[in-house]
């Protein structure tokens, strides 16, 4: 058996991932004990344990209307590590009502405290968490010129296709295929081309997911 300070550490990682796949599929008890908490955090760090700042955050994030955003982009701005940075970051990346995506796009174009390095991996966040990653990559589709200029080279490639990746819609994979930038190098075209392959896929298993539901409902 392992030691008390292993089993705590085990019983604390259960936790911040029962957090977060509750509050992922909107458990409105986690979600509402979630705002409390980071509320509380806010007045004073030391209510939170460090292992849950992440879930919490990002439930927060998750559901968060637009003054709750402004909170977390005025948090993230403020703080001085890169790792609490990041927590709110990714936070406001996770936002899933339709407007806030607007803004979550704006902040990867605008906002100077949120790393470079960390430009697609944001915008890939709010493409995954969204209900909606179509509408994240028409943003982020319409944006990519300036957006493409932060990035280094190898990120580059990878860009477009990491945030088509969350899509089913064939749309989506055709103007990845399609785009200018897709051809920009040999590993360009691999990334675009795999991605494709994916939403194919993705588009196959809603058919079957869809077809499934209708005959358990006939």
């Amino acid at each position: 058996m392992g030691s008390q300070g292993e089993r705590a550490s085990v019983v604390s990682l259960l936790r911040a991932l029962v957090i977060t796949t509750l509050g992922h599929f909107g458990d409105t008890a986690v979600i509402e004990t979630a705002r409390q908490r980071f509320t509380s955090f806010q007045h004073n760090p030391e209510t939170l344990p460090s292992e849950l700042r992440d879930p919490v955050a990002t439930v927060v994030g998750q559901w968060a209307d637009s003054k709750t955003y402004s909170d977390l982009h005025k948090r993230a701005q403020q703080e001085e590590s890169t790792e609490a940075k990041l927590r709110y970051y990714y936070a406001l990346a996770s936002a899933r009502d339709a407007m806030l995506m607007d803004e979550t796009v704006k902040i990867a174009l605008t906002d100077q405290q949120l790393p470079s390095g960390r430009v697609v991996s944001f915008l890939e966040t709010a493409a995954q968490e969204s209900d909606d990653p179509e509408r994240v990559w028409k943003l982020v589709f319409a944006s990519r010129t300036p957006l493409l200029e932060k990035l280094d080279d190898d990120s580059k490639a990878k860009f477009l296709p990491r945030i088509a990746g969350a899509s089913s819609s064939q749309s989506v994979a055709k103007e990845l295929k399609t785009a200018e930038e897709s051809g920009f190098s040999v590993g360009a075209r691999y990334e675009a081309d795999k991605t494709v392959e994916q939403i194919e896929a993705n588009f196959d298993l809603r058919g079957a997911t869809d077809t499934g539901r209708g005959c358990v409902g006939s």
